[in-house]
């Protein structure tokens, strides 16, 4: 709102020769503003009245308010509570889906006549939508689900809740089929078996599989004392009663779904029925600029992940149909931006969400931001990425990323918000197989600057053989490097396993110096960055390890008498700063300049420019990576 306030006090400003416009000309202004174009949805009640509040000091900020101005405008009509990844639109169609009747039509109108003439009570507008459209619109939006997910029912009493969910004489096609296993996850006795298969269950030696339509065909042609649904819901209830439980239930969302989430489902197109616009029969709803702070974690219900599985990301963190769901509501060419979980870049399940952006966005651009040492919100340890671009549709968009970001607030904090380069991702894909590889996905690189693609490339280049997933041995051969799975300015795998720890894993090599090359490599600024480029910034996963590239064995070779040499004095010096009362390295800054002699072997040997050795050398020294306090790391 601030921003396209400014944009519409510079075009006063000329309209005025210059000059300043009035207090009230300023407050009117920013009036007609948030009346016309500020929308916004939150699923906790409180969070809303804040937003409200928020808006009302944003329009006397700046300009006063005087009594002659009026009262302050009835905005709390266009923030509103709801769960706005569940309702219509359904993914894909954003539209009104046929649901616009009278009542709707009313409804508008007491919303415009609240807005602009101060006219009615918002808690009688709210009433009649929550008593005369709501059940109506909920109904269409479950009509239109006919998707199936899979669920867990372990009573009785939560069958029932299904069963009584249906209004049909069948259960088929609401639930499909139905997998059983005893409570005890025993194997099946006789009785059980018997038991199950007069259900209409086939069943094998713990569990067993029912399906439904089936079952109700082959009831059909009996005479039975009730609907199917009555028969063999009552049959599969004395199941449950019989210390079993029903491990998968594929069935469709029902009417409990929508009385199980938070808040209630929030149906955009007639939530807000004055943004709506009219296209035929139908009406559309859609969002010039879209900016969101969603959620994140694993954190939906079993409901909630009922009636949101239309989103590409359904399954995965919470974070991701959030930004799906606000890509969906922009119009053409409109603005997006959102502060978000990093995650979304790092985890290996978020791979189709660049698919998402490519789809949706010309340009997505991530400026993304590790934890320490310092945070984007003060007293929370996540991980931020601020995503932004412009809907486009018909392009196969572009990716752009910037650095994994860290920052000091007393030193550099604005200058890092302000200052945030980004570089393309295509062809730095991070897969089990390699950078830019064909087998499953690892993470989108954050890459940022040209040294950080330098070295990407440069490992990318290194010939498939040379991956430490393929110079790694299945058995103990006695050559071994011990990796850690925290990490942060620091890698410290180990060459013995000075603490038992089920965080430490051997990886095993052919022989003493393709251990050692793997011990430096690990342990080398060159991997740290790489770590920064695809990692979170705080575990050390396998995936990541096999992924790395090591020399080519004549390389190694030729350099052995290095590799040996430096590596003996890293593992020394790591022995004595080792606090097996914390299990903890605690003398990095000793270790600093070992490393980055190994830096210039490596470095050399893979091929690295100068320039991009001695930026590895120095990358994030300036805030935990570093040597000694009293000599810079030019001198080492």
């Amino acid at each position: 709102m601030d921003e396209i306030y400014r944009a519409q006090e510079s075009l006063m400003r000329g309209l005025n020769r210059g000059d300043d416009p009035e207090p009230e000309e300023k407050y009117e202004t920013k009036r007609d503003l948030a009346l016309h174009t500020v929308y916004g949805v939150d699923v906790d009640p409180v969070a809303v009245e804040i937003a409200k509040l928020r808006i009302w000091l944003k329009i006397v900020e700046g300009n006063s308010w005087e009594p002659e101005f009026g009262k302050l405008p009835n905005i709390d009509v266009n923030i509103s509570d709801g769960n706005s990844l569940v309702g219509l639109p359904i993914k894909g169609l954003v539209e009104s889906m046929g649901i616009w009747n009278e009542d709707v039509e009313e409804y508008a109108k007491m919303r415009e006549r609240y807005k602009f003439e101060d006219e009615g009570d918002p808690r009688d507008i709210d009433a009649f939508y929550r008593e005369e459209i709501q059940p109506h619109v909920d109904s269409s939006f479950l009509e239109r689900l006919n998707h199936t997910v899979e669920t867990e029912i372990e009573t009785a009493s939560e069958w029932d809740r299904v069963v009584d969910a249906i209004d049909e004489g069948a259960l088929y096609p609401a639930v499909e089929s139905i997998q059983v296993r005893r409570a005890d996850r025993d194997a099946f006795t006789d009785e059980d078996k018997e038991l199950l298969d007069e259900v209409g269950f086939k069943p094998y030696k713990k569990s067993g599989r029912m399906d439904v339509q089936d079952v109700e065909s082959d009831l059909k042609r009996r005479d039975i004392d009730g609907t199917v649904k009555e028969v063999l819901g009552e049959k599969l209830r004395e199941v449950l009663d019989q210390e079993f439980e029903f491990t998968e239930v594929h069935r469709q969302p029902l009417r409990i779904d929508m009385g199980d989430i938070l808040g209630r489902a929030f149906h955009w197109p007639v939530e807000f029925p004055e943004v709506a616009e009219q296209d035929g029969t139908e009406y559309n709803i859609h969002f010039d600029l879209i900016l969101g702070n969603p959620p994140y974690g694993d954190i939906m219900s079993e409901s909630e992940d009922v009636l949101t599985a239309t989103y590409t990301m359904s399954e995965s963190d919470i974070a991701a149909p959030f930004v799906e769901r606000q890509l969906q509501l922009l119009t053409d060419d409109g603005s997006f931006g959102n502060v978000t979980t990093a995650k979304l870049l790092y985890k290996a399940q978020m791979s189709e969400m660049q698919d998402v952006w490519r789809d949706y966005l010309d340009t997505t651009r991530v400026a993304a931001f590790g934890k320490r040492p310092s945070k984007v919100f003060s007293g929370a340890e996540v991980r931020v990425s601020i995503l932004s671009g412009r809907k486009d549709k018909e392009s196969d968009g572009d990716i752009r990323t910037s650095e994994f970001v860290r920052f000091d607030n007393e030193k550099d904090r604005d200058r890092r918000f302000q200052n945030t380069p980004d570089r393309p991702i295509n062809g730095f894909i991070l897969r089990e197989d390699g950078i830019d590889g064909e087998e499953n996905h690892i993470a989108v690189p954050k890459i940022g600057l040209q040294d950080i693609e330098t070295l990407l490339q440069t490992l990318k280049d290194q010939p498939d053989e040379n991956l430490i997933q393929h110079r790694e041995k299945d058995s103990d051969t006695g050559h071994v490097i011990w990796r850690r799975r925290g990490m942060d300015y620091f890698t410290n795998p180990m060459l013995t396993e000075l603490y038992e720890s089920t965080d430490n894993y051997p990886l095993y090599f052919e022989d003493e110096l393709e251990a050692r090359a793997a011990f430096l490599g690990v342990s080398s600024s060159i991997f740290y960055v790489y770590w920064c480029a695809y990692g979170d910034m705080f575990h050390l996963n396998l995936g990541e390890i096999r992924a790395f590239p090591l020399p080519s064995r004549d390389a190694l070779e030729e350099h052995r008498d290095e590799i040996m040499d430096i590596s003996d004095r890293l593992w020394e010096k790591m022995q004595g700063g080792f606090n097996p009362s914390n299990e903890e390295f605690e003398n990095y800054d000793l270790q600093k300049p070992i490393i980055e002699e190994a830096d210039a072997v490596l470095g050399e040997m893979y091929g690295l420019p100068e320039p991009t050795i001695e930026f590895v050398q120095n990358y994030h020294s300036e805030y935990g990576r570093h040597g000694p306090e009293d000599e810079s790391l030019d001198s080492y």
